[in-house]
């Protein structure tokens, strides 16, 4: 009676787990979205062409995506400008 339990309880839990949808994933899929809602507003900006090159070398996920993030609401991927060039 206690292993066909186990058994159960194993069944369960696999079945629990292949139903979550992994964190990295979902953030893959924001990242793209980001990139689609980008590209169609800005086309190839020089800010847009600096994430895509950098992401996965220098920019991780989190930081692509705020960077994304805030190159669709602001128009810049920067909270402020440090340099002009006039």
């Amino acid at each position: 009676m206690i292993v066909g339990h186990i058994r159960a309880m194993c069944y369960v839990v696999a079945m629990a787990e292949a139903m979550i949808v992994p964190f990295h994933e979902a953030v893959k899929a924001a990242i793209w979205r980001e990139f689609e809602l980008a590209k169609a507003r800005f086309g190839n900006d020089w800010q847009l062409l600096c994430i895509e090159e950098n992401w996965g070398d220098t920019l991780d996920d989190r930081h692509t995506l705020r960077m994304l993030r805030s190159l669709n609401r602001n128009g810049s991927c920067y909270s402020r400008m440090f340099c002009r060039r006039d």
